[in-house]
C-alpha cells in the first residue's frame, strides 16, 4: 500500500493487528457501507484489543509493506474530503472461452494459452458500479 496523503488524526492512521497474520484467512462479510472505500465494503469481523492494535503514520510517498494476512485498515476519515477510486470493468475476448473480465490491465492476448499477458495501465473504461454515498461526515458540498 501505498499513499498520497498522509496519515493524519483527521484522515485516519494506518492501524494494523499485532500477529493476525499467524491466523487462517478470516472470512469477509459484505457490508456496503458508504464509508468504506471497498466496492462491495468488504470488512473482517474481529474483536481486537487496544492493546494489540499498531498504528503507522505513514507520509506521502511511503509505503506499507504487510504480510498478506495482516488485518490493518484507516481509521476515520474526520474531513470531509472523500476519495472514491473508480473501478474499472475491460472485456477481452479470450480464445474459445468467449470473453474474460481484465481490470485496468493492457497487453496482448494469446488465444493459443487463453492467457491475457499485459502491464497495468491507469488507464479505465469506466466505472463498473455508482459510488457508494458518502455518508455525512464525508459528503461533497
Amino acid at each position: 500500500m501505498d499513499t498520497l496523503s498522509p496519515a493524519t488524526p483527521a484522515l485516519g492512521y494506518l492501524d494494523f493487528i499485532r500477529a493476525t497474520h499467524e491466523h487462517a484467512i478470516l472470512p469477509q462479510e459484505d457490508t456496503f457501507d458508504g464509508y468504506n472505500l471497498f466496492y462491495r465494503g468488504q470488512a473482517v469481523k474481529v474483536e481486537e484489543a487496544e492493546d494489540d492494535k499498531a498504528t503507522d503514520r505513514i507520509q506521502p510517498g511511503q509505503m506499507s509493506l504487510h504480510h498478506g494476512l495482516t488485518i490493518h485498515g484507516l481509521g476515520p476519515n474526520a474531513l470531509t474530503i472523500a476519495a472514491s477510486p473508480p473501478s474499472c470493468d475491460t472485456c477481452v475476448p479470450c480464445g474459445s472461452h468467449g470473453s474474460q473480465k481484465v481490470s485496468c490491465w493492457r497487453g496482448d492476448v494469446s488465444t493459443e494459452n487463453d492467457v491475457y499477458r499485459g502491464a497495468p495501465t491507469t488507464r479505465c473504461t469506466g466505472l463498473k458500479h455508482d459510488p457508494p454515498s458518502l455518508g455525512p461526515a464525508r459528503q461533497q458540498e
